[in-house]
């Protein structure tokens, strides 16, 4: 990581700041629960739990603040349209922040995606998966070669690391079962 001057921070806009920073300061994802998650994305946004609280107009009474709280501890779940506050107070696709369950094999490469954060540089090979004949299979390997795709660009450095953690971020992987 190169050495950042004060005079290169004058000269950068605000996305590029922010992107430089997060690179510097990037929060730790502690595992792949719900409530690490969130926690994760909020200390990625830069939020403060009450500042959340506030944010959210679907929680209420005097302990909004140890709700969120609550929830990044996986003590308590949130509730779905407390979920969609989250999500858009976070600025995320509500499946970066929603539990997964694993009833829905989409589930499991939502995981795989939040692994990889927790677990820079594993590899994952589902090519034995794409010669199953499964109509939702190969929606699966479809999904999983787009993640795979972007990847691989910023590990060439096509795109930095706060651009690929945005990606992951709005990731919808059930938009590409559509297509």
């Amino acid at each position: 990581m190169k050495e950042i001057k004060p005079e290169d921070i004058k000269e950068m806009s605000e996305s590029e700041l922010h992107k430089t920073l997060y690179e510097y300061f990037k929060p730790v994802l502690e595992d792949c629960s719900q409530g690490a998650r969130l926690k994760y994305i909020r200390e990625y946004r830069q939020l403060s739990t009450k500042e959340v609280a506030e944010l959210c107009p679907h929680l209420t009474g005097e302990n909004k603040i140890r709700s969120i709280q609550k929830y990044e501890r996986n003590d308590r779940s949130p509730k779905p349209y407390i979920l969609e506050d989250l999500a858009k107070v976070y600025d995320v696709n509500i499946n970066a922040i929603r539990k997964y369950d694993g009833t829905n094999p989409i589930d499991e490469l939502y995981r795989m995606v939040w692994l990889e954060e927790q677990f820079p540089g594993y590899e994952i090979d589902l090519k034995c998966a794409s010669s199953i004949p499964s109509s939702n299979n190969r929606n699966i390997v479809k999904a999983f070669n787009k993640w795979i795709n972007m990847r691989e660009k910023r590990k060439n450095r096509e795109i930095s690391y706060a651009e690929y953690i945005e990606y992951v971020l709005h990731l919808n992987l059930e938009d590409d079962n559509n297509e």
